[in-house]
């Protein structure tokens, strides 16, 4: 007997596909998931922009961390090539998706024709006839082409409020949008949807019908819409491709730049330093590049959710996230599977929790179905006591606190050989010489000063994801704690070099080559998919501090159009010296007539 599949519905089919990214690229992309390919079989040189963006699974980031009721029903509006449609599906007992592109709609249906409670309609929303109220109706990159697919004078408010006749009282309408003024726009980030600098920030001069809004514009239109509760997330870097989820009581986090995967863009500061300053002014939330909103009729919105940690980016079986709970005012942490094959890795992690490392107590949770839930460590972090440390000046103190937590976590180790079977699975085949060295069995490679907490006499180690029972050098471990404090606080660098603290706890630098190798195997190999996008270059490097450096080859454009124009300057001259000449013959050649 055949297994019952999705449903696919083209009753309101208008017979015209009027968005698209192009028949050879959308095509492609109905090809590729007609025959099972994700983006990983995908090679590098095919992968353009709409490719990527069309499957990449980070796409699931942007709701797959919200607590959606159990049972749920779910209109998605603009459903696209389905790359949100799955996990929808996964976490709903029934999802009805419209969509106006035939091709896109078949694209998504070939993607998640699995799920048998997933129905996909073809058609504009306005021609469509439902029956029935939804829990939730999502709006994932759709409103701001409400002014192009719905008629009247204010079609914004037109739209949101015929929604209403398809939302039960009770129930969430969530929109993901970009913010007119995100960060990024300032930066120099060409506007999302015109392609134009500081498009949107200008308030579209030449608007055609697309327009995104600010935090208290799209707060004033839900009011108008009568959507009086509402709660903003904060997708990061963006709603597109996040990696984070903040809220207003989680954004003070130092933010890394945002990537242009499309078209190339102007880096006019330093965005993560900019970001920092407005969050001590108190504004950052209005500067967000991205909103995730949660709006409702007559009910308060779920304010449970601080702050979400995405690993979208992983292999199907490590794709786990973070999220950070207010449970009626005691603070949670839940380590949760968002793929059905990481549900294995959530209960590795459960087990990696039991093991000892050195003499310091490990932060253990509840295991909960597919996920774990663990109480919040109140101390604080080791990283923040280093920071604090170096930006007083007091690096003898810094290096020793360092110096004392890796005697204690390492207490328990040994003298042997690291090059197993399932070392070199893990890490690659570059190796160290075959030489006998300090070890640790069990051993947890991600003990970063993050991943720690001081109490008043020891240590907390929580996050024990990546705890591998073959022996595996203490120096590596200590040189990825390094590597990442130094990343996560790069202000440490003014103080002490990176390479200067290496050599104090003893790693030697001929060693670091090898590490860095190490490194690069396990992430890009063994945890990571290789599906990933390829940024366009900045018109400037990153800015350091202040300075702005231009792109070598911008410099050397310059200068090569100057040596032009000297050349041509050069020749100019010669060539006036040459008619000057010929004119000073030509006078001789005339005098010499006259006197003849």
């Amino acid at each position: 007997m055949e297994r019952e599949l999705a449903k696919l519905d083209l009753t309101f089919y208008s017979g015209e596909d009027s968005y698209s990214d192009g028949d050879e690229t959308e095509n492609y992309i109905f090809e590729a998931v007609c025959s099972g390919k994700s983006l990983d079989d995908i090679p590098e040189n095919e992968r353009t922009w709409p490719v990527f963006y069309h499957l990449t699974p980070i796409r699931e980031g942007v709701c797959n961390w919200y607590p959606f009721k159990k049972d749920a029903t779910i209109l998605e509006i603009g459903s696209g090539c389905g790359a949100v449609t799955g996990v929808l599906c996964r976490n709903a007992k029934k999802v009805t998706s419209v969509e106006l592109s035939k091709r896109r709609a078949s694209i998504n249906y070939e993607r998640n024709k699995e799920y048998q409670n997933l129905e996909i309609i073809v058609g504009n929303l306005n021609d469509i006839k439902l029956e029935e109220k939804y829990d939730y109706i999502t709006l994932i990159g759709v409103l701001e082409y409400a002014g192009r697919f719905t008629q009247g004078e204010t079609p914004f408010h037109t739209f949101l409020m015929n929604l209403k006749k398809y939302l039960k009282p009770d129930g969430s309408l969530l929109i993901a949008i970009e913010n007119r003024l995100g960060l990024k726009y300032f930066c120099g980030a060409p506007e999302d949807h015109t392609g134009r600098l500081f498009d949107g920030v200008n308030g579209y001069p030449e608007y055609n019908g697309v327009k995104t809004f600010s935090k208290s514009e799209l707060s004033l239109l839900l009011d108008e819409c009568g959507y009086s509760f509402k709660r903003f997330y904060y997708p990061y870097p963006d709603y597109k491709l996040p990696n984070e989820i903040f809220t207003d009581s989680s954004i003070n986090r130092n933010k890394r730049p945002y990537y242009n995967y499309d078209i190339d863009r102007y880096s006019l500061f330093t965005e993560s330093d900019i970001s920092n300053v407005l969050q001590a002014e108190g504004v950052s939330a209005s500067f967000a590049n991205s909103f995730f909103v949660e709006a409702r009729q007559d009910k308060e919105c779920d304010n449970s959710i601080l702050y979400a940690k995405l690993n979208q980016d992983r292999k199907e079986s490590f794709r786990i996230g973070t999220i950070l709970l207010d449970k009626d005012g005691e603070i949670q942490v839940e380590k949760k599977a968002f793929h059905p094959n990481a549900v294995g890795h959530i209960e590795q992690l459960e087990k990696n929790d039991q093991k000892e490392y050195g003499d310091i107590n490990v932060n253990k949770g509840e295991l909960r179905d597919d996920a774990i839930i663990y109480p919040f460590i109140k101390y604080k972090s080791l990283d923040v006591i280093l920071k604090n440390l170096i930006l007083f000046g007091r690096v003898e103190e810094f290096k020793e606190q360092i110096d004392l937590f890796i005697s204690r976590v390492f207490s328990d180790s040994f003298i042997g050989k690291p090059n197993t079977a399932f070392f070199r699975q893990v890490f690659g085949n570059e190796s160290l010489p075959e030489v006998e060295m300090k070890c640790v069995c069990p051993a947890n490679i991600d003990i970063t000063a993050a991943n720690v907490f001081c109490t008043e006499n020891s240590y907390i180690i929580t996050d024990c994801e990546w705890v591998f029972d073959f022996p595996i050098p203490t120096d590596f471990i200590i040189w990825r704690m390094v590597r990442s404090l130094y990343v996560s606080v790069p202000e440490i660098a003014r103080f002490l070099t990176e390479s200067s603290l290496l050599e104090y706890l003893g790693v030697k630098n001929e060693d670091i080559t090898v590490f860095s190798g190490w490194e690069s195997s396990f992430v890009d190999n063994f945890v990571c998919s290789k599906g990933n996008g390829i940024p366009k270059k900045n018109q400037f490097k990153e800015i350091v501090y202040g300075k702005e450096e231009k792109l070598e080859e911008e410099r050397s454009c310059l200068e090569i159009e100057k040596a032009n124009l000297e050349r041509e300057k050069t020749g100019l001259e010669r060539e006036k010296a040459s008619l000057e000449r010929e004119k000073a013959s030509l006078e001789r050649e005339k005098a010499s007539l006259e006197r003849e």
